[in-house]
């Protein structure tokens, strides 16, 4: 399932200004998308591998998207809307990993730091 909606995302720059963007997770893709727009042309601004990446509370509204070569910080409007799209990015991080990995019959488990490991073969992916 397909999440979408308004974060604020906060910049690699020297400056770390918060700008709103428009997110699109899609698990089938594998993709964490965002745009400066929820327009159908908008230009896609970044894309994150939803594979090489974990996601993290920081705060009550603010959640982390962690990959193996950079952070990005996000922030949303309140506490209901963070839980929901928190678990919702959850969800779609292990769906993907999931069909990635073929484990449809494998026993996994998501440890403290986020990230999937296989109980079988006792491998952690990020």
């Amino acid at each position: 399932m397909e999440v979408t909606g308004w974060v604020l995302k906060q910049g690699n720059s020297l400056r770390k200004d918060w700008k709103k963007r428009w997110i699109v997770v899609n698990p089938v893709t594998g993709t964490f998308n965002y745009y400066p727009s929820e327009k159908p042309d908008a230009q896609l601004l970044g894309s994150i591998k939803l594979l090489s990446c974990t996601i993290k509370k920081s705060s009550k509204k603010k959640f982390d998207i962690v990959t193996p070569t950079r952070t990005y910080y996000f922030s949303v409007k309140d506490q209901y809307y963070f839980n929901d799209m928190y678990q919702k990015i959850s969800d779609a991080i292990l769906s993907t990993m999931e069909t990635a990995l073929g484990t449809n019959d494998a026993i996994q488990e998501m440890n403290t730091c986020g990230s999937l490991i296989d109980l079988e073969t006792n491998t952690e992916y990020w």
